[in-house]
């Protein structure tokens, strides 16, 4: 679940990232106060009597859902074992004597939450006729267990094995091909190759080559993109590159041939094949060559993919385009373009509106272009590779035994929900952390094989109809907004213990402090269930049923005589849904991504929000009329970690809105590069803990937990947990009473109040965080855990968490230093010595980020309505020069890196007078003299005063002018801050382009304004200076010696022009011509609110194309323009 999900290197950043950092500083305060040698803390001593005394404290509870509880507990705990000494085999070691695995690889109390789910769901709609369900989305979903049931139930033969192969054959063979048994390619070039491909994923969920898949613009949340990324592979990426995986890739490349075998078998069709051409369809061997070649071929993807633990720099995984032309030609060999028109169903004249395609990993698709291009792979073999794929991810879920060509009594891999092939939608995740879903395996909890049949199909279908059994399930929980509200109340309490210690902190001013309560309240908190998706009403269907219309091809099962056709009806219900139709829609912060009958939770950095499903809400987890105790322990501690994960060196990489911040050349972060190192250090404790400890500790080869691997879950486990503990106390206190005692367990209660323990129960805290980790299972899937999975075993989250909390060991009485679950300060990872660092880290992260927290809000505005918007600036210019008004002599043409003069004579050899008296022109040239054309001395020129006066008496000049008057309506029109009034618009262009900066030895030097219309001197190069009447100005006055040198690019009204200024040389630059200062200062604001850095606004003037390159400057904490400039971009109409 992704509670267990990743936390590497940052934990503590602006508001509420500080304030985790803050509240982890105070509960090690308040432990170590705690702990002192001094005081001896006795858990069950008697307080002095007060009037009335404590109401219920000696009370052992008679309600039956509290004995429910105490018996999850019981049933789990194993009291011959010390707490003390191993907390996990206390908490789980009766569940472990008692499990039997039945040949499953694993069981936990997560698998029998999810259980019970689907379990309550197959009951539901078994128990209801089709007639008496009265919205669309549960009728679809009666008719699709109805099929699955009944292809489940029915008895394996030859022929029924033969008519599903004969299935699976004919949608291959229309779609693509299969020349490895004589039937030819559909695509007969690559660019078709590459566009079916893309049409095969939107129909059936699966890459091999590439996945893609739709969420937030990482830098406009207000959108969403197409992001194509690596593929799923089978297994993880470590299975393939690491050489003690060996046996593994042996054992895949059996099962694929024993599925090409079987596939053969079927359709009757020989082998043709380049190695084996004259062997039959059902020789052994020739299909062994077969599979390894396809190992093979996965193997070198493998290689050339990025590993997870690689793949936490989004700045590096964001590379847009918004014209498939472009990516089409970005590789020599790979159509990317074909390929997104196959998935979004495109037409090739057709154009992207209104979203961007991002290629997450160039790297990958640079090394994959390069095995293209190297032709040692034929267009047959990558047919052929993507049929054995195709056959791979939809055989076995279709039902299909696949028996074992080396004799084995194989038992059918469907039936048993043990598939010999994971279905593809359980591997491409969603969202930028790539979210899973991990698959049911309910033969070890089910009661009987048909419960084991109707769960496995209700989990089928909450894979493909995701909103389909989310809403039955939320809909048939009579205590839901109880639930909600508890919940909401809970996570709450736990940020509002986050601010509470912020409070306690005297080094922080108010205005910081303000500004760190106001961070936790951009948090998207989604509970249980998303309105947007079910309506407002549970009695009316029309919201729900509208969301899931792409599933009404179930309101008439006749249509879909096979499970096939079920099945592959929900894949492209479940893309065109959840992916192909949002991703031109308007971005959604409360996306909840995943099933609301799901048994996870977690955080999306790109849209700065954390889900809690329904699911979740479960025992052993949560439980509306369990303790609180219970409650906060298991659903308290996952949105700790949750919340946690937002501020991991993932979630740094994004502000509070959810957008890529404050980027620079290697990476985007709101923290800087010191506050990052340093807590890599800190973080480098709990990474040698689990690496020298060894957990869990196994005889013969090496079983531990790798530090490195599993720091970012181990870190949120503590924080989390610690957060939760503090803000279980602070409730039980706000209430006023005691909570009373679990029957059975009243040793583990207190019975009576004392000085610490005055009204919450904690050892009924740490038990519940010990039971909702029961998992047993078998070694090789241990093995295979430690050596590729992120999350440590269950055993080291407990054991290992708990050593690091020392009010674990407190409230226990294990003997410090002696007990191995209450170690000294210098064997854990919460010394005082790290107390201290996470203390001065907070406050510099508060620091920094209460002044790097302020960030530029992009516009959110298609190409189309940027040139629109641009044009209309223009035609509205009042201003603007007329004919005569401006004569220019571009002289002749010069080469950019060239140094000759091709123009003898002034570049601007008539400008008006009357042009330049006009109130915004006169403005803009008293500004002239205000600054220092060399780099590196402080500005102004001229007093502050004056300098002050003359930027005020411009903007005023400016804000009553038409092109800034559209560019205001623009922005108000499409709800942008800036466009709230014009004195807020006003205030931001002062603020963008003339609050100052410094470009070299550390002063105040520089600005957006000065910059791009005043020009700067550095390094014998003009900086800047992208204005023709500052340029005119500069030529009338012979002590500027201005030389202009030529013409690189012309038209009308813009060039790219070259020049001396004085000794320095400016090789390129361009300037618009004859254009007003309002309409320059409007368009260029324009283009950099809404495209800069690596995207490029596109407009026109007059006719003639032109694109605005922009970029953000990052500096103490704040943003500003850092350049903005146009650029001739072809040819005018």
């Amino acid at each position: 679940m992704s509670k267990l999900l990743g936390f590497t290197v940052v934990l503590v950043v602006a508001a509420l990232g500080v304030a985790i950092a803050s509240l982890v500083f105070n509960i090690l305060v308040f432990n170590k106060i705690n702990e002192s040698d001094d005081v001896a803390v006795d858990p069950t001593a008697t307080p002095s009597p007060t009037d009335g005394g404590c109401p219920g404290v000696n009370e052992i509870s008679k309600e039956d859902s509290w004995k429910e509880a105490a018996n999850r507990i019981i049933d789990t705990i194993d009291l011959s074992s010390d707490p003390c000494e191993d907390f996990y085999q206390f908490s789980c070691g009766k569940y472990l004597q008692d499990t039997d695995l039945q040949g499953m690889s694993r069981k936990g109390t997560y698998d029998e939450a999810q259980y019970e789910i689907n379990l309550a769901l197959a009951d539901y709609f078994d128990g209801k006729a089709l007639k008496d369900l009265k919205s669309n989305t549960e009728k679809y979903q009666k008719n699709f267990l109805q099929m699955c049931y009944a292809d489940a139930k029915a008895e394996p033969s030859e022929d029924i094995t033969n008519a599903k192969w004969d299935d699976l054959t004919k949608d291959l063979n229309a779609d693509l091909g299969f020349p490895l048994f004589g039937v030819a390619r559909k695509p007969q070039t690559y660019d078709e190759f590459f566009r079916i491909m893309g049409d095969m994923e939107r129909k059936y969920t699966g890459g091999p080559l590439m996945t893609s898949f739709v969420t937030a613009d990482f830098k406009d949340n207000n959108t969403n993109a197409l992001y194509i990324n690596q593929p799923a592979l089978h297994f993880t990426r470590d299975y393939f590159v690491k050489p003690q995986f060996i046996d593994k890739l042996q054992a895949y490349a059996d099962q694929i041939r024993d599925l090409i075998l079987a596939y053969g078998k079927s359709t009757g069709k020989p082998l043709d094949y380049q190695f084996c051409p004259t062997m039959n369809a059902d020789d052994k061997e020739c299909a062994t060559q077969v599979a390894q070649w396809a190992v093979n071929i996965e193997r070198s993807i493998a290689m050339s993919s990025w590993p997870d633990t690689e793949l936490r720099n989004y700045k590096q995984q964001y590379t847009p385009f918004d014209d498939l032309d472009i990516l089409d030609y970005r590789f020599q060999q790979l159509s990317l373009g074909k390929y997104v028109r196959g998935l979004l169903q495109m037409k090739d004249d057709d154009k992207l509106d209104g979203f961007k395609v991002v290629i997450s990993q160039a790297t990958y698709f640079a090394a994959l272009d390069g095995q293209f291009d190297a032709g040692h792979i034929s267009l047959d073999d990558y047919t052929d590779y993507l049929a054995i794929h195709f056959l791979m991810d939809n055989a076995a879920e279709y039902g299909i035994d696949i028996p074992s060509a080396d004799g084995d009594k194989k038992k059918n891999k469907m039936r048993y929900n043990e598939k010999t092939f994971d279905k593809y939608i359980t591997r491409r995740g969603f969202g930028a952390r790539k979210i899973t879903r991990r698959p049911l395996n309910s033969r070890g909890l089910a009661k009987s094989e048909d419960d084991e049949i109707r769960t496995r199909c209700v989990d089928t279908m909450i894979d493909y109809m995701p909103y389909g059994p989310g809403y039955t399930y939320v809909r048939n929980r009579a205590d839901r907004d109880d639930v909600r509200k508890d919940v909401q109340i809970m996570t709450e309490n736990i940020i509002e213990q986050f601010s509470e210690m912020l409070n306690s902190l005297d080094w922080i001013d108010p205005e910081s402090l303000g500004r760190a309560h106001a961070k936790s309240g951009a948090l998207v908190r989604n509970y249980l269930w998303p309105d947007s998706v079910f309506g407002p009403d549970f009695n009316k269907f029309d919201t729900i049923d509208g969301y899931n219309k792409n599933y009404a091809a179930f309101a008439d099962t006749t249509k879909l005589p096979t499970y096939w056709d079920a099945l592959k009806t929900m894949k492209l219900a479940l893309m065109k849904t959840e992916q192909w139709d949002i991703v031109a829609a308007g971005g959604d912060r409360t996306n909840f991504l995943q099933s609301p009958a799901t048994v996870n939770a977690w955080y999306q950095p790109e849209r700065n929000s954390i889900t809690f499903p329904f699911g979740i809400l479960n025992p052993p987890y949560y439980n509306l009329n369990y303790p609180q105790a219970y409650n906060y322990a298991g659903q308290g501690g996952t949105a700790g970690h949750e919340l946690t994960h937002g501020y991991d060196d993932e979630g740094t990489q994004f502000d509070e809105f959810g957008m890529l911040a404050d980027c620079e050349f290697t990476h985007c972060s709101i923290l800087d590069d010191d506050s990052r190192s340093g807590f890599v250090d800190m973080a480098q404790c709990v990474v040698q803990q689990f690496n020298t400890q060894c957990c869990p500790v196994k005889k013969g080869n090496v079983r531990c937990a790798n530090g490195d691997t599993t720091q970012g879950e181990n870190i949120a486990d503590i924080g989390g947990e610690q957060a939760a503990y503090r803000a279980y106390q602070k409730f039980m206190a706000d209430q006023g009473k005691t909570e009373l005692r679990l029957p059975g367990l009243e040793q583990f209660s207190p019975k009576q109040a004392s000085l610490f323990f005055f009204l919450w129960d904690p050892l009924i805290f740490w038990l519940t965080y010990g039971v909702s980790w029961c998992m047993k299972i078998t070694e090789d899937r241990l093995v295979r855990q430690l050596m590729t999975d992120p999350h440590a075993p269950s055993s080291c989250r407990v054991n290992q968490v708990m050593q690091d909390i020392p009010q674990f060991g407190m409230d226990w009485k294990c003997k410090r230093g002696v007990s191995p679950m209450y170690p000294n300060d210098d064997d854990r990872c919460l010394s005082k010595d790290l107390a201290m660092m996470i203390a001065r880290f907070a406050f510099f992260a508060i620091c920094l980020s209460l002044t790097a927290a302020q960030t530029i809000p992009l516009l959110s505005a298609s190409n189309d309505e940027l040139i629109k918007v641009a044009d209309e600036m223009r035609a509205v210019d009042d201003n603007k020069a007329t004919n005569g008004q401006v004569v220019t002599d571009f002289g002749g043409h010069v080469n950019f890196n060239g140094n000759a003069d091709a123009s003898p004579n002034k570049l601007f050899t008539k400008v008006d007078p009357v042009l330049l008296s006009k109130p915004t022109y006169a403005a803009f040239a008293k500004l002239f003299n205000n600054y220092n054309a060399e780099a590196g001395v402080k500005e102004p020129k001229v007093s502050t005063t004056e300098d002050n006066a003359e930027t005020k008496a411009f903007l005023d000049a400016i804000e009553t002018t038409k092109p800034y008057q559209t560019l205001l309506n623009f922005l108000k029109a499409r709800n942008h801050p800036y466009g709230k009034s014009s004195a807020a618009l006003k205030a931001a262009i002062s603020s963008l382009w003339f609050d100052r900066y410094s470009r070299a030895k550390g002063v105040l030097d520089s600005s957006a304004f000065e910059h791009v219309f005043i020009g700067e001197l550095k390094n014998g190069e003009v900086s800047g200076l992208h204005n023709w009447q500052r340029i005119a100005s500069l030529e009338a006055d012979p002590k500027e010696n201005f030389d202009y040198k030529g013409f690189i690019v012309k038209r009308t009204n813009l060039a790219t022009i070259q020049f001396a200024w004085g000794k320095d040389w400016k090789k390129g630059g361009s300037i618009f011509v004859g254009t007003s200062p309002e309409y320059e200062l409007s368009v260029l604001t324009l283009c950099f609110l809404a495209r800069r850095d690596a995207e490029i606004c596109k407009i026109n003037v007059d006719g003639c194309p032109v694109e605005v390159q922009s970029y953000e400057q990052k500096q103490n904490g704040k943003s500003f323009i850092g350049t903005s400039y146009p650029k001739v971009a072809g040819p005018c109409a």
